[in-house]
């Protein structure tokens, strides 16, 4: 049985730094395992006893109701350049703030509430293509669907939705495209040059990794084409 995100919370090793303010950073999963993208930290799952974090039951695809978009939500998606043809031919409105549904899971972003992310349904190996109007062979993996929608202007993309990257993901891709970019927000550059890397680069011809200073969709399309046109 495929191990999915359901949801985030506080990272100890982080907080015993200083770290981790928003109680955000340790990524949960379906099989009961932990992993922090920022420090590593990783929870096996016979280990939880540890912890005292009652984990948010999984909910099946279907419970999740949308509506319109807020003034705000639109405001926060705009702020990234997305258009108002992106927002509404990819998204959908949540009273907590905006979602992506696919017909296998749905993906939650919330604005305010605690967690930011919240992800049902199977999402390992079904993470979401998102490509250009011309045929492309290059695939970028991207952490987040606002990235993924601004990269996808240039390069298909593909947003791991904050699912580890699975051997399942890449065999897909790698069937479809013969390189490969990896291009992780920036508390993941070290976990992407060290274990990513190796992991990726058996299923393409070519595979790169891109560490900028920002979140991709913090960058504008030109500064996007100069990172991924070298």
């Amino acid at each position: 049985m495929s191990s999915v995100f359901t949801h985030n919370e506080a990272c100890l090793k982080c907080r015993n730094r200083g770290e981790d303010l928003a109680g955000d950073n340790l990524a949960c999963y379906s099989d009961k395992h932990k992993y922090c993208f920022k420090c590593g930290h990783y929870v096996p799952g016979d280990a939880l006893t540890q912890f005292t974090t009652v984990a948010t039951p999984e909910r099946k695809v279907g419970d999740i109701q949308t509506c319109d978009f807020s003034a705000e939500t639109l405001a926060y998606l705009k702020s990234y350049g997305l258009t108002n043809d992106e927002i509404h031919q990819h998204l959908q409105g949540h009273t907590d703030g905006y979602c992506f549904i696919d017909s296998k899971f749905q993906f939650i972003r919330r604005l305010h509430k605690k967690p930011k992310v919240l992800t049902y349904g199977d999402v390992v190996g079904n993470e979401p293509i998102f490509a250009t109007d011309a045929e492309c062979h290059t695939i970028v993996i991207v952490e987040d669907v606002i990235s993924a929608i601004k990269v996808s202007r240039l390069f298909d993309s593909c947003a791991l939705l904050k699912a580890n990257i699975h051997g399942t993901l890449l065999s897909r891709l790698s069937r479809r495209y013969d390189s490969c970019v990896l291009w992780l927000d920036p508390d993941m550059h070290k976990h992407m040059a060290e274990v990513l890397l190796p992991k990726v680069q058996p299923y393409f011809v070519s595979t790169q990794i891109i560490m900028s200073s920002k979140d991709p969709k913090e960058h504008t399309i030109k500064e996007i084409g100069e990172y991924l046109y070298g």
